[in-house]
């Protein structure tokens, strides 16, 4: 859906991919960026669930392929409050839509991450999609089902280990800016993000299936220390890690957890679901 941004939204961002940066739009500039896209009938509107702890405040996001180019898409990110009575839009994706509840989050940081807020905005693009808006230049390829299958078994294989890009590149036969690009466009994040979000997935299984100690579970995943796996634990998933553990179901605790199945590309990163933060 198309629209206008007057009245809408008083904050904005804009995202350049290259980078994978981020920076703060407002006032005549934010103006400025909408009325271009606008003409170009380059805007998107796009809803999202609202979440405990999510802000309400709408906001645009303006993409473009690097820094100073001028944008190709914009999105407006709002809370989807008035479907809830029947009157607006469908039920929103709810990819999307935790998403957007992510970015939501990030903005209202007082330490503003640049770059953890360009990738799930780069994700949100990704999952969203471009329909009913023009785009500028030619779509990058993502990586064939072979290499990708390649680069996230290597990833989730040596998660314990210091994360290095040109050996993941070098499994996969790709240069790292090769591999980094396309990963992404596949992914919706880059390798280094993607990683985290498996080690979060792992921390889980082990919390819900094991009576393991908090410290135990932190060096199993790769974590430098428990706090580091609190803090990014608590970023990921809105709630500490023992708070998380009493939500699962009471059952008889295993001595080895259940081996952590690899999550298939398509399904949103858990790690990105409430919220993320960089090691």
């Amino acid at each position: 859906m198309s629209v206008t941004l007057p009245n809408i939204v008083a904050v904005g961002y804009r995202v350049d991919r290259v980078s994978v940066k981020a920076v703060h739009v407002t006032g005549d500039a934010l103006s400025r960026v909408a009325d271009f896209l606008d003409r170009r009938q380059g805007i998107i509107e796009v809803r999202f669930k609202l979440l405990d702890g999510d802000s309400a405040v709408p906001f645009f996001l303006a993409y473009a392929e690097r820094q100073g180019l001028r944008p190709d898409l914009g999105y407006v990110v709002r809370p989807d409050t008035e479907a809830a009575d029947g009157t607006g839009l469908a039920p929103p994706n709810p990819i999307v839509s935790k998403l957007c509840s992510v970015l939501s989050r990030l903005s209202a940081l007082s330490d503003f991450p640049s770059a953890l807020f360009a990738e799930v905005a780069l994700a949100l693009r990704a999952a969203h999609g471009t329909a009913h808006a023009p785009l500028v230049g030619v779509r990058e390829r993502g990586l064939a089902t072979l290499k990708s299958e390649m680069a996230t078994r290597f990833i989730t294989e040596n998660l314990v280990s210091e994360f290095d890009p040109k050996a993941l590149a070098d499994a996969c036969g790709m240069t790292p800016r090769e591999l980094s690009r396309a990963f992404r466009v596949t992914h919706g994040l880059s390798p280094l993000n993607w990683r985290r979000w498996q080690r979060i997935e792992r921390a889980k299984g082990l919390l819900a299936d094991t009576s393991w100690p908090l410290g135990d579970i932190a060096a199993a995943c790769g974590f430098s220390g428990l706090v580091q796996f609190v803090r990014t634990f608590t970023s990921f998933e809105g709630i500490s890690p023992l708070a998380w553990r009493r939500t699962v179901p009471v059952s008889a605790p295993a001595d080895r957890p259940r081996a952590v199945p690899l999550r298939s590309a398509p399904c949103l990163p858990a790690a990105v679901a409430r919220g993320c933060c960089p090691e």
